[in-house]
């Protein structure tokens, strides 16, 4: 991992996921900027470990590219072995700018 994610207000009046529309311009987002890196450099984002209570939870994120054509971002998801100790990574889709 090359750079850093940057948290940030939303922008006042634009659409705002993060708190479901409850609190108009309170939100926050995730931000990368692609045009001051290099090429093939990258940056991790990760969410807190999910406990599930039964057998599946759901990660829900609302996302946005803008960058280059050449731009992606690709979400992974860790699965452990029930003990807390990652056994495998899956690569669950990939999307281009």
């Amino acid at each position: 991992d090359d750079a850093d994610w940057v948290h940030r207000k939303s922008i006042v009046g634009s659409e705002d996921h993060t708190l479901l529309g409850r609190c108009k311009d309170a939100g926050y987002f995730m931000h990368f900027n692609t045009m001051a890196g290099k090429p093939q450099e990258s940056a991790l984002l990760e969410s807190r470990i999910l406990y599930p209570k039964r057998k599946l939870q759901c990660l829900q994120f609302f996302y946005k590219m803008t960058g280059s054509l050449k731009d992606k971002l690709v979400i992974w998801v860790k699965m452990d072995d029930g003990t807390g100790t990652v056994r495998k990574m899956k690569k669950i889709h990939t999307f281009y700018g």
